[in-house]
């Protein structure tokens, strides 16, 4: 296939490198920023045909993607080898390939031994905090400031049932020493509790540390996804040095009868880093069949999430997973995903490389520039695209719901598409009867 550039005109392309409309865009003298965006994405239409059609993604053997390794059901990369690679055939095949395991399972996994061994550090650490007393947890409950503190339960998108773990949510402001902090920012870090084994003198600093640890491994994966997908290299440093990137610990208490420790769902974010969790249990959908996902030792799982699926014009989809206990089993779970998340102010448009594949790979399916527009929300900011998410979740306090202009504005811009019975009952009016249908990703 021949390379196609497009040259956009000055104050087309937005500050996240896609086509924006709206806050740090600047229109042209003379044009508005609609006329910035028909004129941008006018000319995305005009390369229909230009690329190859479609590959049927769900039909590729997943088992001939990557490093070979007996024993596992999703593709293994090393990430650091390709990087050192020289330019050329070589590198631009491997880059290809780690990009067409996303397409075809949305879930691949990566050698990273610098997270991996510190993996049970962090499980320690965990049992002796989530084993404290409720009364004891309460005190740092998350409080509705900014995903941060101790939650006692979560649904998934659309789902108001809330699954059988808690979890502790941690942002980059654990990074930062309190008094740097204003009261508000400041993460909800426990209490010692030496009548429980707890010390948060050494929580804190494995806590943190493995934060770090996953955030540099969130930048090294950016670098080669973003080679992949056409999209400015300078981008990755940029999405991780601003975005605020959510740690969550989970803990999966003993399973109940009748519950899922987490049901299916898409994740809300950029992509997902999840080293290995202290218990199997994590499932993929794939071609309608759920599927365990078993990864070699040293290695961590990524998946995309609804932004990178919107970013990537569709390119990459979030692919639904659960968390089922194994049949039989008494006990707990840990788990330690790294939420990767855009700059807020980033608008997501879609980037334009990727527009120009999926219209491109679209041109003998039906698929259209109004067909793509309507299903992304283009527009919108990537914090009103999480707000929306977790409104659509009912992770919101009962004396803090979400301000009726806000839910209004969120609406206008193709968003809350899959709201629970809580949202709903809030604002019945907002929401018509055909409302809370399941997304094209659950």
């Amino acid at each position: 296939m021949e390379d196609v550039q497009v040259k956009l005109s000055p104050g087309v392309v937005g500050g996240d490198g896609g086509i924006g409309d709206g806050a740090g865009v600047a229109a042209p003298k003379g044009h508005s920023s609609k006329d910035v965006l028909e004129q941008g994405v006018g000319l995305m239409q005009n390369l229909v045909g230009a690329v190859k059609s479609a590959i049927n993604f769900s039909e590729i053997d997943i088992a001939s993607l990557g490093l070979q390794i007996a024993g596992t059901t999703i593709p293994h990369f090393d990430l650091a080898e390709i990087a050192a690679m020289a330019p050329g055939a070589a590198r631009k095949a491997a880059v290809a390939e780690v990009i067409t395991a996303m397409r075809a399972v949305g879930f691949i996994a990566i050698r990273a031994p610098d997270v991996c061994a510190r993996v049970n550090g962090v499980h320690t650490q965990m049992g002796s905090m989530f084993h404290q007393p409720r009364a004891q947890k309460e005190k740092y409950d998350h409080k509705n400031r900014g995903q941060t503190g101790w939650y006692d339960k979560e649904g998934a998108p659309g789902n108001d049932k809330p699954n059988n773990r808690e979890c502790v949510f941690y942002t980059p402001n654990c990074l930062k020493a309190d008094e740097d902090l204003k009261p508000d920012e400041r993460s909800e870090w426990p209490e010692d509790c030496p009548e429980h084994g707890f010390n948060v003198g050494e929580y804190r600093p494995v806590i943190t540390d493995y934060y770090k640890e996953l955030v540099e491994c969130g930048r090294s994966v950016l670098k080669v996804f973003f080679e992949g997908l056409g999209v400015a290299p300078e981008k990755s440093d940029e999405y991780i040095d601003k975005g605020v990137h959510r740690l969550r610990l989970a803990y999966y208490k003993e399973p109940v009868p009748g519950t899922e420790w987490a049901s299916a769902h898409t994740d809300l974010n950029f992509l997902t880093i999840l080293a290995a969790a202290s218990l199997k249990g994590l499932e993929l959908l794939r071609n309608g069949v759920w599927t365990e996902v078993s990864v070699a030792d040293g290695f961590v799982v990524l998946n995309g999430g609804d932004m990178l699926e919107i970013k990537s014009a569709g390119m990459i989809r979030a692919t639904p997973h659960r968390v089922t206990a194994p049949e039989g089993y008494h006990g707990e779970r840990f788990s330690t995903p790294m939420f990767l998340t855009l700059p807020e102010d980033t608008i997501m448009m879609p980037w334009e490389s990727c527009i120009e594949q999926m219209l491109g790979e679209g041109a003998d399916s039906g698929l259209t520039l109004e067909g793509l527009r309507a299903k992304f929300p283009i527009k919108a900011t990537a914090i009103q695209t999480l707000l929306s998410r977790l409104f659509e979740m009912g992770s919101f306090d009962d004396d803090a719901p979400p301000a009726r202009e806000f839910v209004e504005e969120l609406l206008s811009l193709g968003l809350l598409r899959n709201p629970g019975d809580r949202i709903k009952g809030l604002f019945s009016d907002l929401f018509g009867a055909g409302s809370g249908a399941a997304s094209s990703t659950e």
